[in-house]
C-alpha cells in the first residue's frame, strides 16, 4: 500500500497583478506616486513609521528626529520600496541602493530627490560624517 501523498502545489510570491504592478514602477515612461516615510528606531521594540509625506515633509522630519537610528525612504506606486538614507549608531549614510533596484534605477524622480537629499542633509547635519553607498 502506497502511503504517500503528495502536497499540493502552493504557489510563493506575488500575483499576476502584482507582478505587472512591479513592472510599471520599473517603467520609467508611464506616470509614478511617491510616498516619502521616516522609519524612526528601527528594529527595536519602539519602532515607529511615518509613511504618506512629501519629499519636504520627510527631509524636516528626519532632521527634527533626535533619534540614532532612523531611515528616510520611498514608495513607489505603492508597490516597491527603498531607503535613501540611514542613520545607524549615530551615523548617517546615503545609500545608493535605488540605483541598483529595476523600480528605482534610471528614475529621475529618484535621482533628483537623492541629489537634493544629498544637499539638504549635509546642509543641516554639517557635523556629522555623511557617506555614500549601500549597507
Amino acid at each position: 500500500m502506497n502511503m504517500k501523498q503528495e502536497a499540493p502545489a502552493q504557489e510563493h510570491g506575488l500575483t499576476e497583478a502584482g507582478k505587472e504592478m512591479l513592472r510599471n514602477a520599473a517603467d520609467n515612461t508611464l506616470p509614478h506616486s511617491y510616498s516619502w516615510f521616516i522609519f524612526q528606531d528601527y528594529n527595536t521594540p519602539s519602532e515607529k513609521l511615518t509613511s504618506d509625506l512629501t519629499l519636504p515633509e520627510a527631509i524636516q522630519l528626519y532632521n527634527d528626529i533626535g533619534s540614532d537610528n532612523k531611515r528616510l525612504g520611498v514608495t513607489k506606486d505603492g508597490i516597491s520600496t527603498v531607503d535613501l538614507v540611514i542613520t545607524l549608531n549615530g551615523e548617517q549614510q546615503l545609500s545608493e541602493d535605488y540605483t541598483r533596484l529595476a523600480s528605482f534605477s534610471g528614475d529621475p524622480v529618484i535621482a533628483e530627490a537623492a541629489e537634493t537629499l544629498h544637499e539638504k542633509l549635509t546642509e543641516q547635519t554639517p557635523e556629522q560624517g555623511i557617506t555614500m553607498g549601500g549597507l
